[in-house]
Formats: structure tokens, sequence, C-alpha cells
């Protein structure tokens, strides 16, 4: 065999014919030229093989590296996960937990009925559905335990204890998703927790942040976290715990959820800033923030009160499955409004029922939904001009009338009594904090000597309302106590 030209190719192994006919090995890292004997083969191995163990090993055996800190997932591989109240059967079906009572509702969006209620532990902050859509996984934040429901039945078949979370007396779970049908990620306190139901094994991955986790979205090897402070931060390749702090704007008083486009590789996330705090000239001004996660910088920021309206408190965003609308919910105004992304104005804004805090859409998307946790509803819309199609309860049991009404008092904005100009709720400041949330309103007027002159000063001076009947005093102090 001739070679007519220098080989330098990269290291590796091939047949070479030799006088005999036979195959043997030999390398092709040689500076040859002329005529390769057959005898010379086994010395051309030799020396081949002595090279593939003087080249240092990751040359050979590269295992591939972690991922960059601004790296993104492959969208076709990975599907971002955020913790929601609600999940989306295969059948049409959507299951919603109702905190207030215990239990998740199964709502039929065709028949526009409750169709069954199924009890589970105190206070469900979270539903998820399995991969194979047979199982339904609910966290129980004050027990701190996932309830496994079976689609089929609609029973619970498991009750599976969170332990050892290293948490202290008072935190609660606040979400949960399934990263895999036996692996749960739960947040807790300042931290995440990758938990493995069916062996108990866990992976804390704490901030390092005081404040609580308030919402995050998981998406392959990158948690994206929202706590409840000005800040998002970004988890990347958890074993290692990288963590990048950025904070979308001073002054940020409320948290929402938050939304990732794949495809562009963009986190939309819901906040509201403040002026002020100790008067009720304090204006809370509801914005997205838009970051390129290639970057994690913020690149965009959405006023809503210039391109929608001055609703006040925007607690979770989703984008239509186009991607060129943004839907955002105002807990405390009890509004739904689409904005399009394009030409950065409201295309929409309807009524939902009190307090929403969640946005989802029927499988085929046809329709849109809001999750209202005071009065425990589903609101329905179509998706292409908003109308309202019906507002279906997601359960059947009620609160005392007492602590209904002062729930829906503790949440709004739009009362006069509570807020000025539609601006400021209790919630607005008084809001995820775990236990101690509404504890921080109630335990400075337990010790007061006079609690309802204590809670109508706190809300003139604080609020700017024009302060609680005597009547609707009551009604706040009797849902305040009813609290865990």
């Amino acid at each position: 065999m001739q070679f007519n030209k220098i080989s330098l190719l990269p290291l590796a192994l091939t047949p070479t014919p030799t006088p005999n006919g036979r195959g043997a090995f030999r390398t092709l890292l040689l500076w040859e030229k002329g005529r390769v004997e057959g005898w010379r083969i086994r010395y051309s191995l030799l020396f081949g093989i002595a090279l593939i163990f003087l080249l240092p090993l990751s040359s050979v055996f590269a295992q591939e590296p972690p991922p960059p800190i601004y790296a993104v997932p492959d969208a076709d591989e990975f599907t971002p996960l955020v913790s929601q109240p609600f999940a989306v059967l295969r059948s049409g079906l959507v299951a919603v937990v109702n905190p207030d009572f215990a239990s998740v509702g199964i709502v039929d969006l065709a028949e526009r009925t409750l169709v069954s209620e199924i009890s589970v532990g105190a206070n469900p902050v979270a539903i998820a559905l399995t991969s194979d859509n047979a199982r339904l996984y609910v966290a129980s934040a004050i027990e701190r335990a996932i309830y496994i429901i079976d689609v089929e039945s609609l029973t619970v078949t498991e009750v599976i204890p969170l332990e050892n979370l290293e948490v202290t007396d008072g935190q609660t779970l606040k979400g949960m998703v399934i990263v895999n049908d036996s692996t749960v990620v739960v947040s807790i306190g300042n931290a995440l927790v990758r938990y493995d139901l069916d062996t108990g094994a866990r992976e804390r991955y704490p901030l390092s942040l005081q404040a609580e986790v308030g919402s995050f979205v998981v998406w392959g090897a990158f948690y994206y976290v929202r706590p409840f402070d000005s800040t998002v931060a970004l988890l990347n390749n958890p074993n290692n715990a990288t963590q990048v702090l950025l904070s979308p704007q001073t002054n940020t008083a409320i948290i929402g959820t938050m939304a990732i486009n794949s495809r562009d590789d963009l986190l939309y996330v819901s906040y509201t800033r403040y002026d002020e705090l100790e008067t009720f000239d304090l204006r809370f001004q509801p914005y997205v923030a838009v970051i390129d996660l290639t970057r994690f910088e913020v690149i965009d920021t959405l006023h809503l009160d210039v391109v929608d309206s001055a609703w006040h408190l925007p607690s979770a965003v989703t984008l239509s499955s186009g991607r060129t609308q943004l839907y955002v919910i105002y807990a405390a105004s009890n509004r739904l409004s689409v904005i399009d992304l394009e030409t950065r104005q409201r295309a929409a804004t309807v009524t939902t029922g009190s307090h929403p805090v969640a946005i989802g859409f029927s499988r085929d998307n046809s329709e849109v939904f809001t999750i209202d946790c005071v009065g425990s509803t589903l609101s329905l819309f179509d998706t292409q001009f908003h109308f309202p199609i019906d507002t279906i309860p997601t359960t059947t049991q009620t609160l005392l009338p007492d602590v209904g009404r002062g729930e829906q008092l503790f949440y709004t904005a739009t009362d006069p009594q509570i807020a000025w100009n539609n601006s400021t709720s209790c919630n607005s400041c008084h809001t995820g904090q775990g236990a101690n949330a509404i504890s921080a309103v109630l335990d400075p007027a337990m010790n007061d000597p006079n609690t309802r002159q204590f809670l109508r000063e706190h809300i003139v001076n604080t609020q700017g309302g024009t302060g609680l009947s005597d009547v609707d005093l009551d009604a706040l102090i009797a849902y305040l106590k009813a609290q865990p």
C-alpha cells in the first residue's frame, strides 16, 4: 500500500491489509511516507496504544461537562414545570385544590360542573399529574405530605410524609412539581427540596437569602426561583447549587408566578413595586419583567399600569399557545387581562371570581380559566373573544358567613372601606410568609387592648380606606382567628 501524502488524522485504530491478507490494526496518527511493510504494523500498533495512555484521559474518555451557568435546556427534551393549584387531566377534567376545605375538586369543563370532591390534607397548595396520567400528587402545606390520588377511581391511595426537610416550626410547603413519577421538588422555607417518594432520599438546595421561596419553575437542570423579596434566583445544576441573584426592581413587595417561553428562552416574572410603605400615599405599581435566560438579564419591562390598567396585585402570568399574548391576573382587583406582546397593548380584560391566583387552558386551548381562591370557584372564558362562559364552584363546602366575608375583605383592594383608589389590600403586604403571614396582622391586634380600634386605624392610616363598619371588622377578625 502506498501513501502519497502525509496522514495526520484524529487518534483511532483502523484495519490495514497485510501481505498475508489478514487484517491487523494500526494507528492513523502516523507520520509516514512510502511503503509500510506488514511486519511494521505491530510496532505502529504499539506506538498508537502508547499514545492513548500518554494523552490526557479526558481527551479519550470525555465526560459531558455541566451546563454553563446561563445555558438553557433543550426545549424539545425538557418542558418547564410550574407549581400550580390545578392540573388538567387527559379526559379534559380539571383537578383544583381547595385550601380552605382540605379537598380537591374535579371540574368537568364541558359540562360546566363539579363532578367530584376528594378530601386531602390540610391546606393543599399544589397539584400535579404524573406522566402516565394515572395519578395526581397533592402537596399538603401544613402536613408537609404528598397525597396520591388514583385518577380512574378518584380516591386517595397513599399518603407520603416528607421527612427530614430541615425546617423550623411553622414553615409550610409552598409549591410542588413532579420531575419524574417518583420524584418531586417542593419549596419550603428558603429552600427547594428534591424528594424521592420511593426511597425517601432527598437533596436540599438552600438559597443564600432570608426570604422564603414564593414560586419556582423547574426546567431541566435549571431551577428559577422567585423569593418573597425583590430578587429572582437561578440554581444551575442544583447538585452544584450555583446561584445567581437578579433584582428586577427595588422596593418589590409582592411576587407572582413565572412563565417561560422555551422557544425564545425568555422568563416572564410578574411583581408589584411600591413607592412608600408607611402611609396610604403609597402606590403599588404592577410590572412584568422579561428576562433573557441565556444571559440572565432583564431585557424588557412591561409597565402594566400603562399598557393595561392600574389593576392591583398581578399574581400570575402565562403565555398563549402561540406565545404572542401574555395573560395576567390581578388577584386584588379580580381581573384577567390579555396583553399583545407585539403591540404592547391590552387585547382584552374580563372580571374573574374573587382573588384569582392561577391561569390555565383547556386541552384544546379553546378556553382559558382562572382559579379563584376566595369563594373557591373556576372562572371560564373562551380564548378567541374572551367572553365569560361560566363560573363553576370547585367545592360543595362553604365557610361560616362571617369568616367568608372576612376572607373577602382581607384579599380585596376594590372595597373603598379597605383601600384608597383600589390600590392596596391587606394581602398586599401580609402575603406569603408561611404560617406567620396572617398572624403578622393578627398578633399585634391581639396584643392591643382594643383590637377593633387597632385594625380600623391600621387600615385607614396604612391603606387609605374609609374604615370598616363594625360588622365587617368583626368579620375580618373572625377570618384572622380562623387561620391555622
